[in-house]
């Protein structure tokens, strides 16, 4: 690849409507600055550019620049990576990140350079979520690596100094009841359902009482029933006793006599 000299990566962010005052990056932009001629003439009447646009890397598009510089875009946020192959000092010097754009160059040492994008939070429960830059923070954890510390704050402060503050603190007011219409629409649900299972328990356990009280009813005729039973029995057991002793007096007088 015919280009000299440093290599410039930037990254550029528009501003959100719906947060004026809050930027969001929509594509990686890699910067390489070289010679006019290079990028616009190659042997065989095709340009570096449209050798790099037909290989269709991930989505990145290559344009040059009246100045001599190769830009490479990728829309999707894609990482961009320029390697030097040859080893050689032909790019010098170091790299460094600095506010929303990250330099970097290519020497014998570092025959590698990677862009990546960046991540950027929103909330929309009205929740401010903040990325600070530090120089020693790291966001490795989510595959990217010396990118900046981050700061959350939940539930800030609102401010009405100005139109356009109101207007955001009005918005986060707005997504916020919106969000407790929808906690009481959910804890709602939750207590009808308590209270059709709180129903069905109460008649359940009507139903069990009066099985119950049917059952000591049912055992209580059975009791009393055997118990006419067995006096009926003894009864008559007693009756026939006392006749067969008055049988056996009378023989005994029939003899005597």
């Amino acid at each position: 690849m015919f280009v000299h000299g440093g290599v410039g990566f930037h990254r550029r962010a528009h501003r959100d409507r719906r947060y004026p005052d809050q930027r969001r990056p929509d594509r990686n932009i890699c910067r390489l600055i070289g010679d006019r001629q290079g990028l616009h003439h190659q042997p065989g009447g095709r340009t570096l550019t449209s050798k790099i646009n037909a290989a269709g890397v991930n989505g990145i598009i290559a344009s040059a620049s009246e100045s001599g510089v190769l830009i490479l875009k990728s829309a999707g946020g894609a990482d961009i990576t320029v390697n030097d192959t040859s080893g050689t000092a032909l790019i010098t010097g170091a790299s460094s990140l600095s506010g929303d754009q990250a330099t970097g160059t290519l020497g014998a040492g570092n025959t590698g350079l990677t862009v990546k994008g960046r991540v950027t939070l929103y909330s929309d429960v009205g929740a401010q979520i903040r990325v600070e830059a530090e120089a020693t923070a790291s966001l490795a954890k989510i595959g990217i690596a010396a990118q900046g510390g981050s700061d959350v704050l939940v539930g800030g402060a609102l401010t009405i100094v100005t139109q356009e503050a109101a207007g955001r603190a009005l918005t986060k007011i707005d997504k916020a009841l919106d969000q407790i219409l929808v906690n009481r629409a959910t804890l709602g649900a939750f207590q009808n359902r308590l209270t059709v299972a709180v129903d069905s328990l109460m008649t359940t356990s009507g139903a069990l009482n009066q099985s119950r009280s049917r059952i000591m009813d049912a055992d209580y005729a059975q009791v009393s029933t055997e118990l006419a039973r067995n006096q009926i029995i003894q009864q008559a057991g007693t009756a026939i006793l006392a006749q067969a002793n008055t049988s056996q007096q009378s023989v005994l007088q029939l003899l005597q006599g």
